[in-house]
Formats: C-alpha cells, structure tokens, sequence
C-alpha cells in the first residue's frame, strides 16, 4: 500500500482511495466493479479510466474534451497481430461497431485502456455482462457491446504499439525484462 500511495503522491494525484480486495475476483471487469462498490466515496457521475496490470502506457494524454463529447466509452488500440487481444470492429474511423475478447475480429487489438463517462455507465454494462456472458472470465472490453447496443457511442483512439509495453504473456514479460533489466 505504501508503494500505491508514493506513487499517487509523486504523480501529484491529490484526491485517490485504495481500496483492497482480499477475496479472488472473476476478471478484470469484477475487479474494478468490486473496487468500486467497496469505494467510501461517492463516484456514480465520475469518469473511469481503467488500464490492464500486465502492460505499461508510456506517454499517455487523455483525449480532448471535443473526442469525449457525445460519447459513453472509447479504448485505445494498435494494429497488431496474434488472438490473445481484446479487438474492435470498426464502424468508420474512431467508431467502434464491436468489441470481442480474444476473438480476432481486425487487427485493430487494444492494449488495456478504457474508459467509461461515468461509474453509473460502467457498473450498469457490468450487471448486464454478469447475466450475458459468453467468456469463462468478466472482461472490460465485451462491455462496450452493451453500450452500442443501447445506441452509445463508443470510441477508439488509434495508437502506436511502441507506447505501450506488454508484459502479459511470459514471451513479452521476457522480452521487457530483457530490454529494461
């Protein structure tokens, strides 16, 4: 805890909570659905940003306020190769049609960023994946599914795969300690 809470202070991140869960948790998307509900603070019309453990984002910029007008959600992406990725299928140029995890639908792959407008947005796709499920695991970007089919609006932003480092299979944890040892 005193790592998350140094790291928060040397960021300058002044208003933060951490909040620990000490039971196993059914994928990403419960995890931070549990961090939220456990939360002291009262977050429902507050933006989420979420960003996978297992990757680093280097140089990172939120969107501009024109990007995120209008819109529900968006998550970031690379064109990359390989079936191990959460992948969008684009409607036009930044409009996501769909999201599927680990079911290559483009090479459009997304390296862990997402965001929800708000806590209330996030929690409610959640409850609606708990009961519509097709994966083993509750994962984030399937979550976007819902939105579109309520008419949302979701987003992608298009980045370069060198501004994010990978460490979530052990051939790119390998390769990361190799090139930062």
């Amino acid at each position: 805890m005193d790592f998350v809470n140094n790291s928060c202070k040397n960021l300058g991140i002044i208003n933060y909570e951490i909040v620990t869960i000490d039971f196993d948790t059914r994928g990403q998307a419960d995890t931070v659905y549990e961090g939220l509900t456990i939360s002291d603070k009262y977050l429902s019309n507050e933006e989420v940003y979420i960003f996978n453990i297992d990757s680093i984002r280097l140089n990172f910029k939120k969107p501009s306020i024109s990007f995120l007008k209008n819109i529900t959600g968006y998550l970031e992406v690379f064109e990359g190769e390989g079936n191990h990725w959460s992948f969008v299928d684009p409607i036009d140029f930044e409009i996501v049609n769909k999201t599927t995890e680990k079911i290559k639908i483009s090479n459009l792959c997304s390296n862990g960023l997402y965001y929800f407008n708000t806590v209330l947005k996030f929690k409610e796709c959640f409850r609606k994946m708990e009961l519509d499920n097709d994966y083993n695991e509750l994962f984030v970007a399937p979550m976007y599914n819902f939105l579109i089919q309520d008419s949302k609006i979701v987003k992608y932003v298009k980045v370069d795969a060198k501004n994010t480092l990978f460490a979530g299979t052990p051939e790119e944890y390998k390769v990361l300690r190799k090139t930062y040892n």
